[in-house]
């Protein structure tokens, strides 16, 4: 309790209590000296009155702590973006009666070398698995955390960005094979610290630290959190996850080198610790990536079907190792064995967005043009942050004479890459994707604008090359599309489906493109 109430004093609400005390206490003092002696009251009740101010000081501490300790429940609504991916809401609204919403900040780095952000972001993810999906509680997406990293950020600008009731915020440092990590839980609307505590532990203990994190957070907003081991598809080995963690950080920047660089440190966790079913998944589906967009060999493919199905045999009850199953398989076209992988996911995890994404993506290949549009609009349902599923289930709507559901779907994927755009001012793929979003919707300058930034960040990615190529076709500027489209994406089926390339289908180039790519 000694160490709460000094973490109390640090509050800024208990900060002003304590001076508004002393002030009132000294003119109290002040008035009682001045005036008790011209009344002929005895020169004894002036000492008395400043023995009570004194001694009301340490009873206006407790109070003012137990104050700030208090776990309130009318702070937070439903994040809105869960519905409608980032709207604007009044601090009124914030205010409606709900469940606790929370927001994880992503943990600062302050190691002597700085080279612990791939453990400080790894530990912010895996904060916000761990208490997503805790009933009585409101997670804001990995999406909208992540925006908050490296800004300078008050607990109440937060509050109104994100309409969160509650964050968590700390720091990650490491000497040798010794962490030191701070967590901290804040209330946004009053800046009251409800928990905070300091680990000083060896690597090895990065699980159990972890773990006590999510259930002190758990316990101090009143939600029960089920004390569980790790999940059946992780490790036990501190440095299989930092290379699984590092992977992750080149993963997620999605491009040919960084997902080259990925493959390196997932195949690093794999043989540090063979049982790790989650660096399996991660490593078959960044195989599978290289071959869809970047002209992956035989020898990615192959390597992509054994490393999934490595995955589904370690952790047969993971979503994520059918999902890594099934990326394989569409990496390889058998479009049908993945609908099964995808379809295998979504029974596990209803709530996983790269199952219905891809199993979209699948299902496009094959021509199902109504099924892709249905995994897709439930790819944008689940997560809140998709703009590339909203974009490419526009054109879809489009073919099919939906005019209504075309506009509707465009009109998302831009809201959404707008947002993603404004909080990762380098994310080529929001980029080109909502370049063509913007085209569908007649916007052409702001489009192009969209389209030579993103070209203008890696102007030899094959991804990038093939959706510039469809929004010149859709500019009507053949030989510009043509141009992009050489040494683009190699899969024939995806290009024979694209209705974006619609213009193009009688000039001969097409065909010649047709006969360069693979079946």
């Amino acid at each position: 309790m000694t160490s709460n109430l000094f973490e109390g004093l640090k509050n800024p609400k208990m900060i002003r209590a304590i001076i508004v005390y002393m002030v009132a206490a000294w003119l109290l003092v002040q008035l009682a000296d001045a005036v008790f002696e011209p009344m002929g009251l005895p020169s004894p009740l002036v000492k008395f009155v400043i023995f009570l101010a004194f001694a009301g000081l340490p009873l206006a501490i407790a109070l003012g702590w137990i104050r700030s300790r208090r776990s309130p429940r009318d702070d937070g609504s439903r994040s809105a973006d869960r519905a409608t991916g980032h709207s604007e809401q009044s601090p009124e609204h914030a205010e409606a009666v709900g469940p606790p919403t929370v927001a994880i900040v992503p943990f600062v780095d302050l190691s002597p070398d700085q080279n612990c952000e791939h453990l400080a972001d790894g530990l912010t993810e895996a904060l916000v698995d761990a208490l997503t999906g805790l009933s009585g509680l409101v997670m804001s997406s990995w999406t909208s955390c992540f925006a908050l990293k490296g800004k300078d950020i008050h607990a109440r600008k937060v509050r109104k960005k994100l309409k969160v009731s509650h964050i968590v915020e700390g720091s990650v440092s490491k000497v040798a094979d010794r962490l030191q990590i701070t967590a901290q839980l804040v209330e946004t609307a009053t800046d009251a610290l409800l928990w905070s505590d300091t680990y000083d532990h060896e690597l090895d203990d990065i699980f159990d630290i972890q773990k006590d994190i999510g259930l002190k957070i758990a316990q101090a907003l009143a939600v029960h959190a089920p004390v569980g081991d790790l999940r059946p598809d992780m490790t036990s080995h501190a440095e299989a996850y930092e290379y699984y963690l590092r992977g992750r950080g080149y993963f997620m920047k999605t491009s040919a080198t960084n997902l080259a660089h990925a493959v390196t440190m997932f195949s690093g966790a794999t043989d540090l610790d063979p049982q790790f079913a989650l660096a399996w998944s991660h490593l078959a589906e960044t195989y599978a990536l290289q071959a869809i967009y970047y002209e992956g060999s035989k020898a990615e493919r192959k390597a992509a079907h054994e490393a999934s199905e490595k995955a589904v045999d370690l952790a047969p009850y993971s979503a994520g190792s059918h999902a890594a199953r099934g990326i394989a398989h569409l990496a390889s076209q058998s479009y049908d064995a993945a609908a099964r992988s995808f379809e295998t996911a979504i029974q596990l995890d209803p709530g996983l967005w790269s199952a219905y994404h891809n199993y979209g993506r699948s299902s496009f290949h094959q021509g199902r043009m109504r099924k892709a549009i249905e995994l897709f609009e439930k790819a944008s349902e689940v997560n809140p942050d998709d703009y590339q599923s909203p974009v490419l289930a526009a054109p879809l709507y489009q073919a099919l004479g939906d005019e209504e559901s075309f506009q509707r779907s465009a009109a998302n994927g831009v809201r959404r890459a707008e947002w993603l755009i404004k909080n990762f001012p380098d994310h080529q793929r929001a980029y080109y994707m909502g370049a063509m979003a913007l085209m569908y919707l007649g916007k052409r300058d702001r489009a192009l604008r969209w389209a030579e930034k993103s070209l203008a960040i890696d102007p030899l990615d094959p991804a990038i090359r093939y959706n510039m190529g469809c929004f010149y076709a859709r500019a009507g500027e053949i030989d510009k599309a043509f141009e992009c489209l050489d040494d683009s994406i190699t899969s024939r089926t995806w290009v024979e489906n694209d209705p974006d390339l619609e213009s193009l289908r009688e000039d001969p180039r097409y065909h010649n493109l047709l006969g360069k790519l693979e079946d």
